[in-house]
């Protein structure tokens, strides 16, 4: 659904299986770049409290929103204190510094700290102090300037780019984010198998399901792409998609 999870679903699943977590990711989902609505949120939070589960709201990328007014977390509105709020510096500053810091309810307080000690005792001293220093210093907000800049000219040409080249792409405009998620009437396995052979990648839709079913849709990342390789790539989709619908497409096998 294009404002978040389908709640009636969702319940469904709540009801047969009686699940302790539900895992949320509320801002430009990976893989599919949706964000969910405020209804949404409310309706998470109803479901919660009507069967005693958490929802783990997973914020990796709030920051990036290039269009549109931004929402506050389910956090914001959990009165009944049924949100785990996660939030990683990982993708937004850098990967290897291995931060970020969570929000729990009361009663699972204890038991995350816990799990937190027997995993790994403590987070580094000294990582922990160096980016305090830097959020006490005010870098941290002229380093999240210069990232909305840089993304957001990727985004830009990613998106127009594939409105001019790829019209046998199909895809809901993410108002901000990393990634597009297309599709197209090939299986993505192959298109990305034919892409890969030009260089350019694709995550296939098959990779974000637990059963690997077949797909027609894909992930496109423009996150580590300079803007004008970012053209060049999808031309080169493109390409792959022409050579693809010229051939007996079971002829051609996937090595992913």
């Amino acid at each position: 659904m294009e404002d978040g999870i389908d709640t009636a679903k969702l319940e469904d699943a709540l009801k047969t299986h009686r699940p302790k977590l539900v895992y949320v990711m509320t801002s430009f989902q990976n893989p599919t770049g949706i964000s969910y609505s405020e209804d949404k949120k409310i309706q998470l939070l109803y479901l919660a409290e009507k069967y005693d589960t958490y929802i783990l709201e997973d914020d990796y990328l709030s920051e990036l929103r290039f269009y549109g007014k931004g929402s506050m977390p389910i956090k914001s509105l959990d009165a009944n204190d049924r949100v785990i709020y996660l939030k990683s510096f990982s993708k937004i500053f850098m990967p290897g510094i291995r931060l970020g810091f969570i929000v729990t309810p009361s009663l699972v307080t204890r038991d995350i700290l816990n799990a937190k000690h027997t995993t790994d005792i403590s987070t580094s001293g000294l990582m922990q102090r160096a980016f305090d220093l830097y959020l006490r210093k005010r870098k941290w907000e002229d380093h999240i300037r210069i990232m909305w800049d840089v993304y957001k000219k990727r985004y830009d040409i990613m998106v127009e780019t594939l409105k001019e080249e790829t019209p046998f792409i199909n895809f809901n405009l993410p108002s901000g984010g990393i990634h597009i998620w297309g599709s197209s009437d090939l299986d993505s396995t192959v298109l990305s198998s034919m892409a890969r052979q030009r260089g350019v990648l694709i995550a296939p839709g098959k990779l974000f399901y637990l059963d690997e079913r077949d797909s027609n849709y894909f992930r496109l990342s423009f996150a580590g792409v300079e803007c004008e390789e970012i053209a060049q790539g999808i031309k080169l989709l493109k390409e792959a998609y022409a050579d693809l619908k010229n051939v007996n497409i079971n002829s051609i096998v996937p090595f992913l």
